[in-house]
């Protein structure tokens, strides 16, 4: 008889299979009821809507039953493996607590509003501008671990740690990302995203580019909450995850081809000034002013020689992966 996703969980955290620190069940009754509630809501809504997934999203890949849980840990983390005729996807809790708090903050912001046409902030604009920004940032996390899925990038092994990882693990989780975009683009702009969403939007002849905006500044703000880590031509190289910069720069590359395939208008609209208005009152928002030389110091190392060709060679390796997978479809 097979066995209960959670009771596959509970016996790869007794036998030490999981990352140091990790604990399941995840001790949900401590934190405040309506945020377990939510959760909870969450769990349930993401694991059905992956169980019913259709192959136009998998691309034809066979992928086990999915199962979408919480773990207790020492970090902000999301993990995708396969173990036991499932394919799971965990969430740390203080993953969780980050994403909403990162939503609490957006919504709260005036700049925020300001920049996003919504005017002054009632608290009936404050509470549906949180659930958008939070459904979009659980539904980014989510695609993209969903990617990993999808692509082969996981094999029944569990990272043992997600700070220290090489090229190779970069261009994979550039790859989730770019992928994930275009699934949450098409639920924002087609799906059950649209109608949430669309509660904020004051002026309808543009709503299309309020969604739009909405997007950047959730995955922009969920980027630039993440912890940040100092990188030089060395340690760039030997984290798990590429920079914040290069990451929304994978973001904004499959948001313009996206836009280019569904909403040719949308492209045309988002020009780089408007992009830089949408980041500049997120930044300030979720980081503030403490972090701002390390934010400046990520770019002109970025911009450097030696930036670019780590650039250069990330690019070079995600390419090469993703013929590899194109070549091993049917």
């Amino acid at each position: 008889m097979k066995r209960k996703p959670e009771e596959v969980l509970a016996g790869l955290v007794n036998l030490g299979a999981m990352p140091a620190g990790y604990a399941y069940p995840a001790s949900l009754d401590r934190l405040d009821p309506t945020f377990k509630s939510l959760l909870l809501s969450v769990q349930g809504a993401l694991t059905e809507a992956l169980r019913r997934m259709n192959t136009n999203v998998t691309g034809g890949v066979i992928v086990p039953d999915f199962h979408v849980d919480y773990m207790d840990a020492p970090e902000p983390n999301a993990i995708a493996f396969r173990n036991d005729g499932y394919s799971f996807i965990v969430i740390t809790v203080p993953m969780a607590e980050l994403i909403a708090r990162t939503a609490d903050r957006l919504s709260h912001s005036a700049s925020i509003a300001q920049a996003l046409g919504l005017g002054d902030a009632s608290p009936e604009l404050i509470e549906k501008l949180h659930v958008a920004m939070l459904s979009l940032q659980i539904n980014f996390l989510a695609s993209h671990e969903l990617t990993h899925h999808l692509r082969g990038h996981v094999t029944g092994a569990i990272h043992e740690n997600t700070t220290v990882g090489g090229l190779r693990e970069q261009a994979e989780e550039a790859d989730a990302d770019s992928y994930a975009v275009y699934i949450v683009l098409a639920h924002l702009f087609n799906g059950d995203g649209r109608a949430l969403a669309l509660e904020l939007v004051r002026n309808k002849t543009t709503a299309d580019e309020t969604l739009l905006a909405l997007f950047i500044m959730a995955i922009g703000a969920f980027f630039a909450a993440l912890p940040q880590r100092a990188i030089d031509h060395i340690t760039v190289y030997k984290n798990f995850h590429p920079p914040e910069a290069v990451r929304m720069n994978y973001v904004m590359h499959s948001l313009t081809s996206w836009c280019n395939q569904n909403r040719p208008a949308l492209e045309a609209w988002m020009k780089l000034d408007r992009y830089q208005a949408f980041m500049r009152p997120v930044a300030e928002t979720i980081r503030g002013p403490l972090d701002a030389a390390n934010a400046d110091a990520e770019r002109l190392f970025i911009q450097s020689a030696a930036g670019q060709e780590y650039y250069k060679k990330l690019e070079e390796l995600r390419l090469q992966e993703f013929e590899r997978l194109k070549q091993s479809v049917p």
